[in-house]
Parts: structure tokens; sequence; C-alpha cells
């Protein structure tokens, strides 16, 4: 995915951040506990600092246990090695509760290695819970993660031969009405966009500039196909070409504008695309003269529109919307919103 990278490191520290948290947090729980129940039965000399430096090394140990599972996991699925990491951590925790304990008064004189065997049945099944719990995690992130790969490429296959074959249909058109020329230079145009499209489906996001220069590519083609009957205009500010978006994601937007707008104009119509960034986010905005009783239904049921939702759905979540919608007398409006993130934010 094209932001893999950059979620992962945030996801990584974030994970960092939480155990960390938990394990200061559990040993100040466990303090407070001992402390009253020792008020509770009269004890008013048991010391709240006193019991909370001991029991602070015991769980702060396994921060930096938790960091190596979870990185660990994010590397391998060897048994053999798990099994290996285990009993390290197995062993590093007992030896911090070994050292510990040696501070209280009841432990000072008990021999180091009979401690350490009394606290390693407990290190054991403590090391267990904590270790799968960790790589459950992170095998289910690798997992949803993967889902994600192979949806967004299902759906990038289903859109490529989508325009392809309304492209096709379009050719077939001018050279049943005698315009053979136009459909020699459409089809030249649509080798070299799917050439272009081909080279860019490894990765599901690419740059906005890049998808303008893709976008031109296929208005090219419309153009041998409407004439003077179409007009198309962009605004897209120079500060946000860089950001990443869906990889065609305009092309079936203005197709969808194309097709259910300015198709059925017998003068013809106007397209407009916009870009702008809104805070957090970016809005991309796809304009055309008609009517939004057509393209309502390609909204629901139609592959461009469907399959862009979807993706960006996939991609971003709740954050990734399309939204159709008549934004006055004959002007009919699609608009896509998703995060805004630059390349450099990979």
């Amino acid at each position: 995915m094209g932001d893999t990278s950059r979620s992962a490191v945030r996801s990584n520290r974030l994970f960092g951040y939480a155990w960390t948290l938990v394990w200061l947090v559990a040993p100040l729980a466990v303090t407070t506990q001992i402390v009253l129940d020792a008020r509770l039965g009269g004890d008013t000399e048991t010391p709240f600092w006193g019991v909370l430096s001991y029991n602070l090394p015991r769980w702060v140990v396994w921060t930096p246990l938790s960091v190596w599972v979870q990185w660990l996991a994010g590397r391998t699925r060897s048994w053999r090695v798990h099994g290996v990491s285990v009993l390290l951590c197995v062993v590093i925790a007992s030896a911090a509760w070994t050292l510990q304990a040696q501070r209280l008064r009841n432990y000072s004189q008990a021999p180091p290695a009979r401690l350490f065997l009394v606290f390693v049945p407990v290190t054991v099944l403590w090391t267990f819970v904590v270790y799968a719990a960790i790589t459950a995690w992170v095998w289910g992130r690798e997992a949803r993660r993967q889902l994600a790969e192979v949806r967004l490429e299902s759906l990038q296959r289903q859109l490529q031969p989508h325009f392809f074959f309304n492209t096709l249909h379009t050719i077939a058109s001018l050279v049943r009405v005698g315009r053979g020329d136009d459909a020699v230079a459409m089809t030249a145009r649509l080798g070299d966009l799917l050439r272009e499209t081909l080279n860019d489906a490894r990765d599901p996001e690419t740059l906005l500039e890049r998808e303008l220069a893709l976008l031109e590519q296929y208005l090219d083609i419309q153009r041998v196909r409407f004439g003077e009957r179409l007009s198309v205009t962009a605004d897209v500010p120079a500060e946000v070409r860089r950001a990443r978006v869906p990889g065609l994601l305009l092309q079936p937007l203005v197709e969808n504008s194309l097709e259910h707008g300015v198709a059925t104009q017998p003068g013809g119509g106007w397209v407009e695309v916009a870009a702008r960034r809104e805070g957090r986010d970016l809005v991309l905005t796809v304009r055309n003269s008609g009517s939004a009783a057509a393209p309502t239904k390609e909204a629901d049921g139609g592959v461009g529109l469907r399959n862009s939702r979807e993706r960006l759905r996939t991609l971003h979540g709740d954050r990734g919307t399309l939204r159709l919608e008549q934004a006055g007398e004959g002007v009919v409006t699609v608009t896509a919103r998703m995060p805004y993130r630059e390349a450099a934010e990979r």
C-alpha cells in the first residue's frame, strides 16, 4: 500500500507508548492495593513509595521486552525463533525480579539462584500471556493489511478494463459513422494511456500531479470523440499537487461526467476539475453540466463511482468518502475527500 511504511512506523510508536503506560500504571495499581489493604488491617507504617520502588522495576522490565516481542513478531513467524525468544524473556524477567527481591530484608540472605528458580514459574506464565497477546495483535494487523492490499488490487484491476472497454466501444462507434481517422487517433492514444496505467498498477496510490497527467491523456481521447462540444478546465494549486491519491481516481469521475452530462447534451457541455486542502483533508471535486438523475444510478451500482468509493474507504476508512449531488440548476458535483498526505509522508 502507498502508506504502509508511514502507517507501520506510527503504529509501532503508538504500540510502544501504550505498553509503557501499561507497565507504569500496573505497579501503581498494585502498590495502591497493597497499601490500602495494609491500612485497613491497621498497619500504618507500610510506605507507599517503598512498596512502589519494589514493584516498579518488576513491571517496567516488560517495556523493552514488549517492544522486542513486537519487533520480532513483525519479522518472523518461526516457532523455533519465538520459542527461543520466550525463553530469553523468561530469563530476563526472572533475573530482574531476583535482583529486586534481594533488596528486601526477607530475601537479602537467600541465594540468588534459589530466588531465580522461585520466580521462573510465575514469569513463564506471565510471559506466555503477554507474548501471545502481542504476537496476536501484530499478526492480526499484518493479516488485515494484506487483505486490504488484495482488495485494492482487485478493485484497480476491475477499473482498468472498465474504461478500456468503454473506449473501445467509442472507437467502434466512430468507425461506424465513417470517422476512421479519429478512430485511429483514439486507438493510438488509448495505447499510450494503457501503457502508463499499467506502469502505475503496482502502487494503489500516486501523486496528484501524476493523476492529472493521466487524466489529461484520457481527455485527449475524449476530445477526439467530442471535439468542440467538450470544454474542460482544471483548478489545482501547485501546493497540493504533491498530495497522494488513489491511482485512477479522477478518470472514472470525469468519465461519469462525460457519459451522463456532456454526452446527453446536443450542444455538448463542460467539466471542471478542482483540488483544495481543507485542514487535514484533501478535497477533489469534479463538476459538470447536466442532471444528477442519471449519475445517481451510476453512483449506486455502476463500476466507476462504486469502485472509487470502495477504494477510498479501503485506504482511509471513514475519512475516505465520495459524494454525488445536484449542485444547482443543470450542475452535478462529485466530491472525493481523503486525508491529506504528501509524497514525503509515506
